[in-house]
């Protein structure tokens, strides 16, 4: 877009010189136009009047004056004329000659311009030397006072007179100058608009550079951002990749160590049984009670283990459905004998008769799980709690708490978890070393909870851990013993 500075300069330019060429073809058509007597005459006669009025008033005698307007006009006499006489003229012989002529005499009275061609009323004489005698024929105009000075009479040779009205054909000085100004300024317009061309030239390809550029920057960023993205994708793949090898060799070296406890000790006792046949009968039930025990833990983890790969491969298989809370707790207490069920305090009796909506035989694996993970972790008993309202506040929460819940609390008195560990303990294959198990006992519960449409909630300290299963709640019976 131009700028206002640079319209202005342009538009003055080139309107100057417009301006000053008109001026010169006006000023050759004046110097170069033929004129008439009148032009001449008129123009000396006025200009003649005021010069030797401002002649007077500089300080110049009257005979001075005149002097001086003869050889400014280069005319052959001047005269100055006062009531019908002259009283100084350049030509001596003039002084005291009255204006005889009627038209001088009318223009003289009547104060105008007036002028005709007559015989000289005496010899004039230009310094000393007679150049007209009386009677030759003279131009003579009459010029009024102007300024106060006095009535002119201008005397003109009529050959010379002829001569000045033939001007040159020439191109006038003036001309030439106002001509090479309007040139100069036409140039100066002309190179503006030139230099304008090629500066918004200029600026259009070097506007579609930089949108080039511009674009190639955005293309840049993009390319860079995508990069960016594929590295930190890739890093964190790697990280993935990392951590699945960890897990993967540490769960190699948990199973071999495991499996490999229970199985030895099966071995051990079956070849204890089969070689030393002097073994008491208590010697032999205790080694029998042992491999029993052995065997089901070993069969626990495998179980443990088959469940978590069918779960993650075809998820869970269960209709959800009302179950009412008492029969669900008795369930869960059949499901692990170590488990004891609190059956004490008002909030359970309010929630005793209620139903939720879940799956039992679900529910009670999942209650096993947080046990046999309390038991697992050095705790020494573990307590199963009913309550309408979360007990202590949580610490850590998997899966949605449910709007309206009830909530079904394990609560062991170990040793509680680490801080730093808690915020992995139900990812896969997680566990303390010094712990034994499998590390999916937490990783199982959590998945159960969430297909349940329900939660877990982890509080701990030092003085125990409580894991508690929010489900959704149906309905709420009045408790024992309340009115309808």
């Amino acid at each position: 877009r131009p700028s206002v500075w640079w319209l202005l300069v342009t538009t003055v330019a080139a309107a100057l010189a417009v301006v000053l060429a008109l001026v010169a073809l006006q000023h050759q058509r004046e110097v170069t136009r033929p004129v008439g007597e009148g032009d001449l005459f008129v123009n000396d006669a006025r200009e003649g009047a005021h010069s030797v009025a401002r002649f007077i008033a500089d300080g110049d005698s009257v005979e001075s004056a005149v002097k001086r307007l003869r050889n400014q006009l280069n005319i052959e006499a001047v005269a100055a004329v006062s009531d019908g006489l002259v009283v100084a003229a350049t030509a001596p012989e003039l002084v005291g000659v009255a204006l005889s002529n009627p038209v001088l005499s009318f223009g003289h009275e009547s104060q105008r311009v007036t002028a005709i061609a007559v015989g000289s009323p005496t010899q004039i004489s230009i310094d000393g030397v007679a150049e007209w005698e009386t009677g030759d024929v003279l131009y003579q105009v009459h010029q009024p006072s102007v300024d106060g000075g006095p009535s002119l009479l201008l005397f003109y040779d009529v050959g010379e007179l002829l001569e000045r009205r033939i001007r040159t054909t020439g191109i006038a000085p003036l001309t030439l100058q106002l001509t090479a100004a309007a040139l100069g300024l036409a140039l100066v317009a002309a190179m503006l608009l030139i230099g304008r061309a090629r500066t918004v030239r200029r600026y259009r390809e070097l506007a579609r550079e930089s949108e080039m550029l511009h674009r190639h920057a955005t293309e840049l960023t993009l390319t860079n951002v995508a990069l960016e993205e594929a590295r930190t994708q890739a890093e964190h793949a790697l990280a993935m990749a990392e951590e699945t090898n960890r897990i993967r060799a540490e769960f190699v070296l948990m199973i071999n160590h495991e499996l490999r406890t229970p199985l030895a000790s099966v071995v051990t006792g079956a070849e204890l049984l089969q070689m030393d046949a002097d073994l008491s009968e208590d010697d032999r039930k205790t080694i029998v009670s042992d491999m029993v025990t052995d065997g089901n833990r070993l069969y626990g983890m495998i179980a443990q283990m088959l469940a978590v790969a069918r779960i993650e491969n075809r998820g869970f298989e269960f209709d959800l459905g009302p179950v009412r809370l008492d029969v669900l707790c008795d369930q869960v207490e059949a499901a692990h004998p170590r488990l004891r069920v609190d059956h004490s305090g008002a909030s359970h009796e309010v929630v005793e008769s209620a139903s939720v909506r879940t799956d039992a035989q679900t529910v009670a694996q999942l209650v096993a799980s947080l046990t046999d993970n309390a038991f697992n972790h050095g705790a020494s008993n573990v307590v199963l709690e009913c309550s309408a309202e979360l007990t202590d506040p949580p610490m850590l929460v998997k899966g949605s708490l449910p709007d309206n819940a009830i909530y079904l609390s394990v609560v062991d008195d170990g040793p509680g978890i680490d801080e730093a560990f808690l915020p992995r303990i139900f990812e896969k294959f997680e566990k303390k070393s010094f712990s034994s198990g499998t590390g999916l006992g937490l990783y199982l519960a959590q998945m159960m909870a969430e297909a349940l449409e329900g939660a877990i909630a982890v509080h701990t300290s030092a003085s125990g851990t409580r894991m508690t299963v929010a489900l959704p709640v149906i309905a709420v019976a009045n408790p024992v013993g309340a009115s309808a």
